[in-house]
Parts: C-alpha cells; sequence; structure tokens
C-alpha cells in the first residue's frame, strides 16, 4: 500500500513538474476564435511563441534587453466580405514586412510575431477580435481595413490603452483619442487635391457628387463639397448609393438632369465602375474624377474601356515610382510578382511606423503610444510622416498623387 502511494506521489510530481517546464519554456496556445472571424498566428520561431497562456503584462513591462520573446502584434483586415480583396493586399505587405525585419535580426533581437484576424468587414466581429487581441497582451493593433470597423475597434483599443494604427482616410476616428493613429492620406487632403484639379484643369462651373452612403463615401463627399464651394464651383447635384447597388443609373439620370458640367465620385469598387460603365451606356460624356477609393486594378477589370479618362487620388505615384517609393515597390513586386497597390502601401506603413516606434520606446504599449505621436520625419512608401498631439495621421497635401487612366492603363499626372 505504501509503495503504491509512493508511486502515485512520485507520477503526480513529474506531470506538475512537466507542466511547469512547458509554461516556463513559453508553450502555444491557438487562440480560439469562436464567432469572431478567422485567426492565424504568423510565427518567426514556434517554439517561442507568445500566446495568450504567456504572461502577457509581465512581458511587456520587461525592457527589450530582459526578454528575446517575441513580440506581439494583433493585425485585424477585412479579408473576405465585401473589400477582401483590399484585406489580402494590406496583408500581403504586411507579410513581407515582417518577413524582412524577422530575417534581419528582429527589434533588439526579438522575432515579431503577428495574429492575423479576418473580421469580414463586419464591425460586431471587429469588436470581438479587438477585445481578443487586447487579453492576449499584444503590444500594438495593425488595421482594421474599413471605416466601420475601425470605428469599432478604436474604441475597444483606447479604452484598454492599446496603440491603433488603422488603414482607412477617415480622420474623426482619431480625433479626441490618444492611442489611435491612421496611415493613409486623409479624406480632407484628397479631397483638396480633387477641388485643385477641378478648378485648374476641368474648365467648368457646375459640379456633381456621387459618393458611398458609408462612413468613408460621406466624409470624402462632405470634404470635397465643402473645398469645390471654397473655390467658386456649385454644387448642382449630390447622390448616394449603397455599397451593394448594382445599378446606379437613376442617380446618374439625376445628375445629366441637373447639368453638371463635371463629377467626383467618392467610395470604394465595385460601384464606381459600375456608375463609369453606365454613364457611357448614357453618353454621359463630362469628366470624372474620384478620391483614393478608385485607386484599385478592378477599377479598369470592372469598368474596361469606360474606365478611360478618369482621374483619382492615389498613395503611390503608380507607373513612375517616387524615390519614397522604390523599395517598397521592388521588393513587394519581386515577392508577389505584380505591384504594390495603394492598399499594399497601407499595410507596409503601418508595419514599419509601429516597428519604429518600438525600436525607439520599447515594447510597452504606453511608450509605443508616445513615440507613434511623436513620429517627426519618417519617410514611408506614401510620403513623410510628421504628427504631433493635433494631428495622428501626419501626412501633408504632398503625399497625395493624381493618377489617370488612359488606355486602360494608369499614368500619372505630373505635379
Amino acid at each position: 500500500m505504501g509503495t503504491r502511494l509512493d508511486r502515485r506521489l512520485v507520477t503526480t510530481v513529474s506531470v506538475l513538474v512537466i507542466v511547469a517546464l512547458s509554461i516556463g519554456c513559453g508553450g502555444s496556445v491557438t487562440p480560439s476564435t469562436s464567432g469572431s472571424g478567422k485567426s492565424e498566428i504568423v510565427k518567426s520561431e514556434p517554439a517561442k511563441a507568445e500566446t495568450a497562456n504567456s504572461p502577457a503584462k509581465e512581458t511587456q513591462e520587461k525592457p527589450a534587453a530582459e526578454s528575446k520573446a517575441p513580440i506581439l502584434l494583433g493585425v485585424i483586415l477585412s479579408t473576405t466580405g465585401f473589400v477582401a480583396q483590399f484585406g489580402e493586399e494590406e496583408k500581403r505587405a504586411i507579410q513581407l514586412a515582417q518577413e524582412i525585419l524577422n530575417n534581419s535580426g528582429g527589434i533588439n533581437g526579438r522575432k515579431v510575431e503577428l495574429i492575423f484576424d479576418d473580421d469580414e468587414a463586419q464591425p460586431a466581429k471587429t469588436q470581438i477580435l479587438a477585445k481578443k487581441d487586447i487579453e492576449q497582451g499584444v503590444v500594438a493593433i495593425l488595421g482594421p481595413t474599413t471605416t466601420a470597423a475601425s470605428q469599432v475597434g478604436a474604441v475597444e483599443a483606447e479604452r484598454a490603452r492599446v496603440p491603433m494604427t488603422f488603414l482607412t482616410p477617415a480622420t474623426q476616428i482619431w480625433k479626441d483619442k490618444k492611442y489611435i493613429f491612421s496611415i493613409p492620406v486623409p479624406n480632407h487632403i484628397d479631397a483638396q487635391s480633387v477641388s485643385d484639379y477641378v478648378a485648374a484643369s476641368f474648365n467648368v462651373k457646375k459640379v456633381a457628387i456621387l459618393h458611398d452612403a458609408n462612413e468613408y463615401g460621406t466624409d470624402g463627399a462632405d470634404k470635397v463639397a465643402e473645398s469645390l464651394k471654397g473655390k467658386g464651383l456649385d454644387i448642382v447635384a449630390r447622390q448616394k448609393y449603397q455599397t451593394t447597388d448594382t445599378s446606379v443609373s437613376s442617380f446618374l439620370i439625376n445628375i445629366k438632369n441637373s447639368g453638371a458640367e463635371g463629377l467626383v465620385i467618392w467610395g470604394s469598387l465595385p460601384v464606381p465602375s459600375i456608375a463609369l460603365k453606365e454613364m457611357k451606356q448614357m453618353g454621359m460624356n463630362i469628366p470624372v474624377i474620384g478620391g483614393s477609393g478608385l485607386a484599385s486594378p478592378k477599377l479598369i477589370e470592372l469598368a474596361g474601356d469606360a474606365a478611360n479618362g478618369v482621374i483619382f487620388t492615389a498613395a503611390l505615384n503608380h507607373g513612375a515610382p517616387l524615390a519614397s517609393e522604390k523599395e517598397f515597390v521592388e521588393k513587394y513586386s519581386a515577392k508577389y510578382g505584380a505591384p504594390p497597390t495603394d492598399m499594399s502601401a497601407y499595410g507596409w506603413d503601418a508595419f514599419w511606423t509601429t516597428v519604429d516606434a518600438i525600436k525607439k520606446g520599447g515594447a510597452q504599449r504606453d511608450k509605443v503610444r508616445d513615440e507613434l505621436e511623436y513620429l517627426k520625419g519618417y519617410q514611408g512608401a506614401i510620403g513623410a510622416y510628421n504628427r504631433s498631439a493635433n494631428d495622428h495621421n501626419g501626412l501633408g497635401a504632398e503625399a497625395s498623387n493624381m493618377i489617370k487612366v488612359a488606355d486602360q492603363k494608369w499614368t500619372p499626372i505630373k505635379k
């Protein structure tokens, strides 16, 4: 009897020791994503992964020199849903940047590990995923892809004091928040670029606006309307469509009857392509210009020759990369066999600005936040970032490029 008890005691102690050693060595558990979209952890060294079982808060509070554990970043994108292509383009750029960084030794000897989550462009899922990332102890969050998702994610990140860099042009998301930052050229800058071009090159007085009813389209339409009016142009029609519309002919008829001499389209594909095809069918031969939502290869793919002549703003000088863009364009093209899109640039700059903040301040949330806000003269693929407490984007007018479609190809317009 005594012998059996001794054996059981030894066995129990042995199991406890093995469990303790496993936890101490950073045993990995894939996070549950029940009801919250697809989740994927991209590790640099699987055996060293920092996960939900790791003491995340303790790891964050240690100076980088005291720990060689991977630095954990959350990435929430829309890789399925109505903007799936945008999310995939952002993801590819972030994965490439992670690969380059980790192959060069990481940050002070620490590799960066990414938790990729797909919110399916559904804000309710974004909220769940943001909470999950925060509980897992991520140092920062990259994304989301859409404006609506970013608004929800920003609330959770701000509440938990976790820095988040979202990938949509809406500046109102970071207003009055300390931990929220953005990467794309803001709507108000793109709107200024559009109105400047219309006033200088369209030779028109009456302008119509066709825009998506969602947050991105409405914000952009508000900004461009204000800017056009400031230049003495008349807004003779403003029509809004739904993201899921398959025809906008009724809106185009209203615009045609308004006597508009030029049209501004503000929204993401595919509806702008539908509008261009229907304008051609209706014989509406007025100049068309749009925001960066049109800056996708899908524009020509969907609209065909109806896209010829259209002008839009873009984060990259497509077709003739600027000096600041060349490294990114070359590396991305070599990796994926095709040039990057604006959305790829969003992911790229979001990753590297966050890495820059960690290098300068350490892998602690508050310090990363401070460095993201103090970012000065940082040259990204999109442009130079000069942030402040009142500007959590930091890009200037020079970051907005103008592209024209000619012979179904993108042609940069010289500034």
